[in-house]
């Protein structure tokens, strides 16, 4: 009877496992689905029974099914449905954060990409930069906000910073392009500023009004906490390049800053 049972709950799990769908995220390089050409930018889709894949050189792919995660190192000319699925079946590791592994959400149907820009450590706009982002979440006690410009530019007034629930006075203000965070109290701030670039003869103004975070003690821990839960399963990936690149993305999707790595 017992025998039974364990049969029985053998053929479900397999079952269960082979009716549910493969997605395919792109960690690096380019992958090509039916002509269709996906990088890491892009979020992880799912793929059928008729789609040809194939990926260049340097990427790598993963792949996941139910519970299970299969990451593929290539050159990969001619990957088919069967054989990854195969692959998922024998060969996989089980990983519980699926939303750090595939960091986007899945498109509901497979559709030509057009692009676009992925959140960095830095926000660019065009020849400017500062090491912030709107939301982000600031990680270390003695973090410094500032700007750069690889163009001739000024600030126009000071750098200001406001607690978010007052923005009628600046609590700190700089003349410079850095403002020290140091001995701020947890809680939500707000930072503005403006600067005018001079580029071929022409003046542009960049001006910014970025919210942001000082976390509490235990908020801090949570997350890092959490980063350690990921470490320990990406380590069941032997791919050094793999593990730093989820670990990457998962600090720009929770818009981390200041972290010591």
């Amino acid at each position: 009877m017992i025998k039974i049972i364990s049969l029985l709950i053998l053929v479900f799990q397999i079952t269960t496992l082979s009716a549910q769908n493969i997605a395919i995220s792109v960690k690096k390089g380019i992958a090509i689905i039916n002509n269709s050409k996906r990088s890491s930018k892009d979020p992880g889709m799912k793929i059928y029974k008729a789609d040809k894949i194939s990926a260049s050189q340097d990427a790598i792919l993963l792949f996941r099914k139910g519970s299970s995660t299969l990451n593929i190192n290539c050159p990969c000319p001619n990957l088919s449905y069967n054989s990854i699925s195969k692959k998922l079946t024998s060969n996989s590791y089980n990983i519980s954060y699926f939303d750090i592994i595939f960091n986007q959400p899945l498109e509901v149907t497979p559709k030509t990409q057009k692009g676009g820009a992925s959140r960095g450590i830095e926000t660019e706009i065009d020849t400017f930069s500062i090491n912030l982002i709107d939301s982000a979440w600031i990680m270390n006690d003695e973090y410094f906000v500032h700007w750069k410009s690889d163009f001739p530019s000024k600030q126009l007034g000071n750098m200001k910073l406001y607690k978010k629930d007052d923005v009628s006075s600046p609590i700190v203000e700089s003349e410079k392009n850095i403002i020290n965070l140091q001995g701020l109290s947890p809680g939500w701030y707000q930072l503005d500023f403006e600067v005018e670039l001079s580029i071929t003869l022409k003046t542009y103004n960049v001006n910014g009004s970025l919210v942001f975070l000082l976390p509490t003690n235990e908020e801090k821990m949570q997350v890092l906490n959490e980063i350690t839960a990921i470490i320990k399963e990406l380590n069941q990936f032997e791919n050094e390049e793999l593990k730093s690149i989820i670990l990457n993305e998962y600090k720009s999707n929770r818009r981390l800053y200041g972290l010591n790595d």
